[in-house]
């Protein structure tokens, strides 16, 4: 029996205890009649608590892999593929992943990469092959960080912000460098 069971079956026993002292405490007096004995007060039977059985482990079958851009669209407050979608999962992954929270480190991110692509996943340099949001050269390197690296956001600005972690340690150590050489 469950607690809350066990609770509403309590309810009702005290619930028809008080009906019967009520009645009975307004029952007319007959002077003739024998004494009434006073109700018992009502005693609940208490059912020892029997915890439930484990439930048995279930076969999960695990769906395929949704790519990262499926599963960031079904989450992010901006439309996929827009700058602002990319700045979003920036922002996130900065803070959760390289414990970046800095709104300083935010806004040299910001700067970098706007000089670098205008946050845009398609964004290619003919002259040096630089490709996608962090500019990769060769673009296939941000492959390590996910097979959609092509037409994700969010696995080009993962990649992007590990290499700036390995590299300059952080965003505006980046930012510093480029702003110093013209590059990073």
């Amino acid at each position: 029996m469950t607690r809350r069971t066990e609770q509403r079956r309590l309810a009702a026993v005290a619930t028809a205890a008080l009906a019967v002292i009520v009645v009975t405490s307004f029952a007319p007096v007959d002077s003739q009649a024998a004494p009434v004995a006073a109700p018992a007060a009502p005693t609940a039977v208490v059912a020892p608590v029997v915890p439930a059985p484990a439930p048995k482990p279930a076969t999960v079958r695990t769906p395929p892999r949704a790519s990262t851009a499926v599963k960031a669209a079904a989450i992010a407050p901006y439309r996929a593929g827009t700058p602002a979608y990319a700045k979003w999962w920036a922002r996130r992954i900065m803070a959760t992943r390289f414990h970046w929270a800095a709104s300083s480190q935010y806004q040299c991110l910001v700067r970098l990469w706007q000089r670098e692509s205008n946050w845009l996943v398609s964004a290619y340099n003919s002259g040096s092959g630089a490709t996608g949001i962090p500019q990769a050269v060769p673009g296939s390197k941000m492959r390590s960080a996910g097979a959609d690296w092509r037409t994700s956001a969010v696995t080009q600005v993962r990649w992007g912000l590990g290499y700036i972690k390995r590299v300059y340690g952080s965003p505006c150590g980046a930012w510093s460098h480029s702003q110093a050489h013209g590059w990073y």
